[in-house]
């Protein structure tokens, strides 16, 4: 996925370049349960929200993003 003037494109092989992904990262962490992957995936989402979602002062968080010109807002609307 990448950015380009007209908002979020997906490239064509997007859902092999997924599969892949998850295909190595599993390879590499042997031994993980569905439970495990699924805590993953709510992991990453959240960490996209804390690291999009806020505007921080160092470790202070002086607001939360919205629509109104803040460009992280947009990584929000990524979908998986």
């Amino acid at each position: 996925m990448y950015i380009s003037s007209e908002g979020w494109q997906y490239y064509d092989n997007r859902h092999e370049l997924r599969r892949i992904s998850w295909e190595t990262f599993w390879m590499e962490a042997k031994n993980r349960s569905d439970d495990d992957l699924r805590l993953i995936q709510i992991t990453r989402m959240a960490g996209l929200f804390c690291r999009y979602g806020f505007i921080l002062d160092g470790r202070a968080c002086k607001d939360v993003v919205d629509e109104s010109g803040m460009p992280s807002f947009h990584y929000l609307d990524v979908r998986r």
